[in-house]
């Protein structure tokens, strides 16, 4: 949270800003694997992706950050939660 409204103000410009930007970005992995294998379901395409193309290390980097986004939404919304109560 912002301390001044001049911080609140800057925070929302750069959520604005990042927030599709990050959308867009796995919207085109998406439809980049929809076309390199066309005969696959949706819910294959992102791991699939990663065993064919990724190289090891950057595979498990991959599955770090799948991970990490994965358990980040619980998260935040257990501290609205408390920031909400408080």
């Amino acid at each position: 949270m912002g301390r001044s409204a001049r911080e609140l103000r800057n925070q929302f410009f750069i959520t604005a800003f990042v927030n599709p930007t990050v959308n867009a970005i796995i919207m085109l992995i998406g439809l980049a694997g929809l076309l390199i294998y066309p005969n696959i379901e949706a819910n294959d395409v992102v791991p699939r992706i990663m065993n064919d193309i990724l190289p090891i290390g950057i595979r498990g980097l991959a599955i770090a950050g799948l991970i990490a986004l994965i358990m980040s939404t619980p998260i935040c919304t257990l501290q609205g939660l408390v920031l909400f109560t408080m």
